[in-house]
């Protein structure tokens, strides 16, 4: 789903409040080494920010494809 796209139907709850941030811009992921390393960096945000200190306590994360347990795996192998 394109940004304009959810931007229109989203736009009529928000009322005058934004939906993107400025100068983000969405990117295609070409392969599944790329979509597991950008999968990484996404989950471990919360513990670079300070907010929590295991990517496990952060609540407000996840994927339609892998549980939160096969994403957890997946980085403590890599790392």
């Amino acid at each position: 789903m394109s940004k304009q796209y959810s931007a229109f139907y989203v736009a009529r709850s928000l009322e005058s409040q934004r939906l993107w941030q400025r100068f983000s811009f969405e990117r295609v992921l070409r392969s599944n080494e790329e979509t597991w390393s950008v999968a990484k960096y996404i989950v471990n945000n919360p513990v670079r920010a300070g907010l929590v200190s295991h990517p496990a306590e952060y609540p407000f994360w996840g994927s339609a494809w892998y549980s939160r347990e096969e994403l957890l795996e997946y980085i403590q192998r890599a790392a």
